[in-house]
Order: C-alpha cells, then structure tokens, then sequence
C-alpha cells in the first residue's frame, strides 16, 4: 500500500481519505505506569492514560490511523520541506475545495499530495514493524526530547538524527531507513549512504549485532577520512551496553572515542515506544543498560567538547520525568 500511494499519479491522489477521530469518553481503564520510588528506582504503578486523538488514513481498503499531533508533525515537516526546495509558492493539491490558510494545519487534511506522502510514510512503518504495534515497542524506540536537547543545545550541538523517520525523529535534519516515502518530510537517506564531511551528528542505530557492528566500521571510516581532512567531525553513539560483544568493543576501542563511555542503568531509563505515533502508551522501559560514546576527530574534540556537566546532564535528561 505504501508503494502504491507513493508511486501513485497525482490524479489518483484523492483516493486517500482522511478522518479525524475524536478520543473516546473517559472511563476507569488503567494502563501501567513507571515512576521513581525514593531510592531513585522505577517502579510500576497503575495510572490513567488518556486515549489521544487519532487521524485515519484510508486508501481502497487498506487504512492506517495516528495520533493527531504525529499527522501535525508530519504535516510541520512537509511544509518545512516544501520551503527549503523552494516549493512554498505552489498552490495547495486539493481532493476538494479548501477554503483554510496554505500553511495551517487544516490545509493539508485537503493537500492530495501531502496525504498521499503521509499515508506512504505511515504505512510502511506500520508494514516494517509486521503490522502488530501492540508488540512492536522496541522496533524504532527513541530517545527523551530532553536527552536531544542535551546533545543539540549543550557544547556537542548535534544537528542531525542518523537512524530516525519522520514519525519519531527530534530534529527536521535525518536519515532513515525508507527514504523513497521519507524523503518529502526531510530524511537525507540512508545512515549507510550519508557521508557527513564535519558536524556532529547523533547515532541511534536498531539494537542489533549486526547493524552494530556495521555502524562501528562505517562511522571508523568516517572519522579517518575527517581526520585526515583535519575536519572536525564528531558523533554521539547510542547502543545497549554490551561489552565483550565484537559490536560494542568495534566503538569502545576505537581510537577516535574521546572518553569513558557513559553507562545508564536499565532500571533508571525508559525510550519512547517505537509505536508512538499510534499507541496510547509512548514509553516504554529500557530493556538493558544504555551506554553512550563520544567518537571525535582531533578538532571535533576540540568544537564539540563531551564535558562533564554535558554527561551528567545526559544522565538526568534520560530519566523520565513523569
């Protein structure tokens, strides 16, 4: 269904529908919660979650449904798009009259060509993740919006996301896995495929030996290349702590790490779930200690510094605050 609506002719576009649908009526159901005991330990709770608004999608048959505010962030990112190509004076692709603004949110519920993206997008991540995100948490998990405001507003100012997709990424710069339906809503391409000169750049990859491992030679590769260029160059890695696994040692022992690698707790950290555009419930606990490396050439040590007050802002930032 993805490939159909992004390969579809723009005359086939108001195929897709759209619906917005109201939360239902409160009620007594009690979805688990965490929050930190006294010792600083999280423990489970029942509390009330409420149900979000939701949005559905529907082309012929196949439909996929979001909550409200991830159709508005990909709508931002559209938009966003459109204006950095230079698009932003195009009239607005309408199934039908439209009377609201170009640029408010309202408009694209009537932009074919937003819809047709936005179905794209959504239900390839909905077929990547096998169609049940009731269990599919841990696929595409991300971090706390404060731990990626440690990493961009803090000395590392990190500009770009290197394993994200426009339904859980913190910043508009990204690469992503799907990049022939994530393209219209700003992903640069595949982690595998981007070759960053300098900057400093965050790395999430999928929690998987293998991609690991590929990750740790690429980025190595990477970091050789800008060092011989005497580019400054850094990134923020962000793995399970494995140690002793060829994975985790291929960055721990990199000559390019700039320090310690900092190790959180399983118990004093949670992700975003990697449903979180449709679940009621976005975070989830972490299911093993977290480490972060820094890995820098010599003059991004230098423009990028991994301080200590960076470190145990990350710390803090990690742990939810609700």
């Amino acid at each position: 269904a993805a490939a159909r609506a992004a390969e579809a002719p723009a005359r086939d576009a108001a195929r897709v529908q759209v619906e917005r649908l109201d939360p239902p009526a409160a009620n007594d159901e009690r979805t688990p919660r965490e929050d930190a005991d006294a010792s600083g330990s999280f423990r489970s709770i029942r509390a009330k979650v409420p149900a979000p608004a939701r949005v559905r999608l529907r082309l012929g048959q196949a439909k996929v449904e979001l909550r409200a505010e991830h159709f508005q962030k990909l709508a931002r990112l559209w938009r966003s798009r459109r204006r950095a190509a230079g698009w932003d004076s195009e009239t607005v692709d309408a199934t039908s009259d439209v009377s609201v603004a170009k640029k408010s949110d309202d408009a694209c519920y009537g932009d074919a060509r937003f819809l047709r993206a936005a179905f794209a997008c959504s239900a390839r991540v909905v077929a990547a993740q096998g169609g049940m995100h009731r269990v599919a948490g841990g696929h595409h998990a991300a971090l706390h919006g404060a731990v990626f405001d440690v990493l961009k507003y803090g000395p590392l100012r990190v500009e770009a996301e290197l394993f994200a997709s426009p339904l859980n990424c913190r910043y508009d710069v990204f690469c992503s896995a799907h990049a022939d339906v994530d393209a219209p809503f700003g992903s640069l391409g595949s982690f595998f495929a981007f070759e960053p000169k300098d900057g400093s750049f965050e790395v999430n990859p999928p929690f998987e030996s293998d991609v690991v491992l590929a990750v740790a030679r690429r980025l190595e590769r990477l970091l050789k290349d800008a060092e011989a260029r005497n580019d400054a160059l850094s990134f923020t890695v962000i793995t399970p702590y494995w140690p002793k696994r060829a994975a985790w040692e291929a960055l721990n022992k990199s000559a390019f790490r700039a320090r310690a690698p900092v190790v959180v707790a399983a118990r004093d950290h949670f992700y975003v779930d990697g449903a979180q555009h449709c679940k009621r419930k976005t975070h989830k606990p972490a299911s093993c200690d977290t480490s972060v490396l820094f890995l820098q050439t010599s003059r991004g040590r230098e423009k990028y510094v991994a301080t200590d007050e960076t470190v145990e802002a990350l710390r803090a930032a990690f742990r939810p605050t609700r």
